[in-house]
């Protein structure tokens, strides 16, 4: 009882409501007595990019999504050497952890075209970000906590700085791709990322908090981190069948970014043409049976 009453002893400050289902949270301020954060969350980029055509992700809208799909998009199963490589990859005799890690690219469609920030401010973001990061053998048995959690960012065996890091990014089929910075700017977006915290290591950590850290301009809402400790997030490596990149099992709810497509622009179906068409199809109609359904059952 003296729980339940120090609820109402203590003003609470909500800053914002999130829901993956975005008419629980859609004008939701109306009921409130102060204006609140209606913040959207969705499982990948190409949520993002299907939420803007959809009509679901309207203009001004702060929106979330898994900073694991930057590193993984749905492969095309169409293509006979991206299938063979998957096959070989999985069922090859040696297993390569650390070839995984050090293997991650950035999707075509996370490529940053301008940067807003001037020099001096990079500068300046390049040197805190710096004095935050270490390599693996910073990290002794025998350092107290708090300089562990001082150093949670770890980077790569090269130990580069931002300054010094050079972004790699997959190559966009026919040199052509919309990418994320586009739906921002047109929509005028907020945009944060996360992650699954215990389905990631330490060097997909590492790029995905550089690469956020580098493009405020464009993931104005930061990174959300649940609080998994950098010890902890150095003991998860990829296996054969278990992926590390933070996006865990919402890689199989989440869309494929369509490299085609333009915001602003009607799909149709050359523009849809890619990775999975049919799930993009079979997804947006469950999605519609269920808005159907929340509707008929609100009234």
């Amino acid at each position: 009882m003296l729980t339940f009453l120090s609820l109402f002893c203590f003003p609470y400050l909500v800053e914002g409501i999130a829901s993956f289902i975005v008419e629980e949270v859609r004008d939701i301020t109306q009921y409130c007595s102060s204006s609140v954060n209606e913040i959207v969350f969705i499982h990948s980029a190409g949520d993002l990019q299907h939420g803007c055509h959809s009509g679901q992700i309207r203009r001004g809208d702060k929106v979330f999504f898994n900073a694991g799909s930057l590193l993984w998009d749905y492969p095309n199963v169409y293509d006979a050497d991206a299938l063979k490589n998957m096959i070989t990859h999985r069922f090859t005799p040696c297993f390569d952890e650390q070839g995984i890690k050090l293997g991650y690219r950035l999707k075509p469609y996370a490529k940053i075209i301008k940067s807003s920030r001037s020099p001096k401010n990079q500068q300046q973001l390049f040197s805190e970000s710096e004095s935050e990061t270490c390599d693996e053998s910073t990290l002794d048995d025998g350092e107290s906590t708090d300089t562990l959690f001082a150093k949670l960012l770890i980077a790569d065996t090269k130990k580069k700085s931002l300054s010094e890091m050079d972004f790699v990014y997959e190559d966009a089929p026919d040199g052509i791709c919309s990418t994320i910075q586009q739906y921002k700017e047109h929509y005028q977006l907020s945009i944060g990322l996360y992650v699954q915290e215990f389905a990631i290591d330490e060097v997909a950590i590492s790029l995905i908090v550089k690469y956020a850290n580098h493009n405020q301009h464009v993931y104005d809402l930061g990174l959300s981190w649940g609080g998994v400790n950098g010890l902890t997030v150095k003991g998860i490596q990829p296996g054969r069948f278990t992926a590390t990149d933070g996006l865990w099992n919402q890689r199989y709810g989440g869309m494929p970014w369509q490299t085609k497509l333009q915001p602003g622009v009607t799909p149709n179906r050359e523009n849809l043409s890619g990775a999975f068409p049919a799930a993009w199809v079979l997804m947006s109609r469950q999605r519609q049976d269920m808005n159907t359904w929340l509707n008929t059952n609100s009234n």
